[in-house]
């Protein structure tokens, strides 16, 4: 971090000294930057276009494999239709985009803008929390939508400014199907070739993988700038391509955008902004722009012409009297930071050395210094689960509630943060598996749903796909025969999506889809059985020479599946034992 807030100081520098090829410095924002600020994901979206036009006939004539692809199905809707999933219909002003709120990370990147650090945004957001966040800030920032721009490529786009790629939820235009974008296609292949042969591109909030504009950036990066992606996932987007293999293109992974943004801050003595720190000067500076007031007949004129100019001398003394208060607390503030972060991860420390008790008692201690560390409550939430394994099951439903409490104050502070959707799937899953009675089919589809957000924030999240095809499969068990074969061809779906993320995941996911064909093949009968037995044999092969070498392979099956039975429960492991047992794969 020291060395990436140091390259973005000394770019600055240059540009103020006008040097010759000094390089600009351009962000570009993905949704993944808003979540945190209350903005739906990509995903949130298409379930609400789901809910709310469930009989809608271009919709119920898509594939099942493409009811989660974005651009058919916002594409399936009307524009008015699109809009209302947004939330942003004038005849709802308590709609819930009305309350989303520029988080840190975006009143830094206004800040940023502000101070020159940035020369300007580019944005495939509809919302408009850049400008938002400009506006608490005190700076008047230029805002460019593509969707309505007649220049063609002749923008000269200004400094400290954003560019909308897309539209704007206030705009004219949304464009968000393939068929939109052709309409500025040129413009955003303007913006994107300009702002690259000017300087560096810093990318964050965007995972590139699923629409064409990482192929923007791979045709017109060549190295001699520099490309910083800031990504949630470890693993950068399109680890093949050979945009990886240019010089000065690197890729950071495990980044939080605001907390990326507020350490970048605090390496650039940028922390506090001006704005939480010095409030009173944004007004004094406001006051000094104003216009005086006009003479008017009134004898009146006089004193509120005295006035504005009285105001700001009022306001002079306390300026730095309120700074010096503010820089205190933040000081302040700081100290307790780094004592809860200690703590924190002290805790963490004894949670992954198994001592569970002790974990608990130092995360409520840090918790108790930081209530809004998010991820603290979040591995608390996953250090009671763990417990759970090490009790007996008539004290397992107290810690699993407890486990849900943690994260669901953890999602409350940060709904941008993957992990605490995942342990609570886990937990709700642990509490279906504990009742086995009529409520858990419920509570598996629950935990399903929970994974299903973990993935939509972290899409190539191999153990959240594995989880929730767990649950799904567990479901299965639940219902009767025709929805039983539907969950259990879902469930395949899912485990052979996790094994596509991730080798380590990848063997337990063949053989998870293995005892599943296997099940399918009991209990179905004609074509059903057929093509699940033709899938089985394909994948029996596969397994027999990943597993074991020496060909002795009922014994590699047999280890395999209770391994397999190990990481389930319930109905699930008794029938994957009984299939050891009477020696299924032999």
């Amino acid at each position: 971090m020291n060395a990436l807030a140091h390259y973005l100081r000394d770019a600055k520098n240059r540009r103020d000294a006008d040097e010759t090829n000094a390089p600009k410095t351009t962000f570009l924002i993905g949704a993944g930057c808003s979540i945190s600020s209350g903005y739906p994901t990509g995903q949130k979206l298409i379930d609400t276009i789901w809910d709310d036009n469930p009989n809608h006939p271009e919709l119920a004539s898509l594939a099942e494999s493409d009811r989660n692809n974005y651009q058919l199905v916002t594409n399936a809707v009307p524009k008015a239709r699109f809009r209302r999933a947004l939330d942003i219909s004038t005849q709802s002003p308590e709609s819930s985009l009305s309350k989303c709120a520029p988080s840190w990370g975006y009143v830094i990147l206004a800040d940023f803008l502000r101070t020159g650090l940035i020369d300007k945004v580019l944005s495939f957001n509809f919302d408009n929390l850049v400008s938002e966040a400009a506006a608490i800030i005190g700076y008047n920032i230029v805002t460019y939508d593509l969707t309505g721009e007649h220049r063609g490529t002749n923008i000269k786009f200004s400094r400290g400014s954003v560019i909308h790629l897309h539209g704007q939820i206030h705009g004219p235009e949304l464009y968000n199907t393939e068929d939109d974008t052709d309409k500025v296609r040129e413009k955003v292949d303007y913006a994107f070739s300009n702002s690259m042969s000017d300087g560096d591109l810093w990318v964050m909030g965007y995972s590139g993988v699923s629409d064409p504009h990482f192929a923007k950036i791979e045709k017109n990066f060549h190295g001699e700038n520099t490309l910083n992606w800031f990504g949630h996932s470890q693993s950068a987007p399109n680890p093949d391509s050979n945009l990886w293999t240019i010089r000065n293109a690197n890729f950071y992974g495990g980044c939080d955008f605001d907390r990326t943004m507020i350490s970048l801050a605090k390496k650039l003595d940028q922390w506090p902004p001006e704005a939480f720190a010095n409030p009173l000067s944004i007004i004094s500076e406001g006051l000094k722009k104003i216009q005086k007031f006009p003479k008017m007949q009134s004898d009146n004129s006089r004193k509120y012409i005295e006035l504005n100019n009285h105001l700001v001398q009022v306001l002079e003394p306390d300026i730095h009297r309120y700074k010096s208060k503010v820089t205190q607390l933040f000081k302040d503030a700081e100290g307790d930071d780094i004592d809860a972060l200690k703590l924190k991860e002290k805790a963490i420390r004894e949670w992954e050395s198994g001592n569970y008790i002790e974990a608990n008692n130092l995360f409520l201690r840090s918790t108790s210094i930081n209530p809004y560390d998010d991820d603290a409550f979040s591995h608390w939430g996953a250090n009671f689960m763990d417990e759970v394994e090490t009790v007996k099951e008539e004290k397992r439903m107290p810690l699993i509630v407890e486990a849900e409490d943690k994260c669901k104050e953890a999602i409350k502070r940060n709904p941008g943060n993957h992990h605490p959707y995942s342990v609570l799937g886990n937990a709700l899953f642990h509490k279906a598996l504990l009742k086995d009675d009529s409520s858990s089919y419920s509570l598996f589809s629950e935990a399903g749903e929970y994974y299903k957000k973990s993935i939509d924030i972290k899409e190539d999240f191999s153990d959240g796909y594995y989880n929730w095809g767990n649950s799904v499969w567990h479901q299965s068990g639940y219902t009767n025969p025709v929805k039983k074969l539907k969950l259990l061809r879902s469930a395949i779906s899912l485990h052979e999506k996790a094994g596509s993320f991730a080798d380590h995941i990848y063997i337990r996911s063949l053989i998870s889809r293995i005892v599943i064909f296997r099940e399918i093949s009991i209990f179905s009968k004609g074509k059903e059985k057929k093509n699940s037995d033709v899938a089985l044999q394909s994948m029996m092969k596969e397994v027999e020479f990943l597993i074991d070498g020496s060909g002795n392979t009922e014994i590699a099956w047999n280890d395999s599946l209770v391994y397999l039975s190990n990481s389930i429960a319930g109905r699930r492991k008794k029938f994957i034992l009984s299939l050891v047992e009477m020696n299924a794969f032999g």
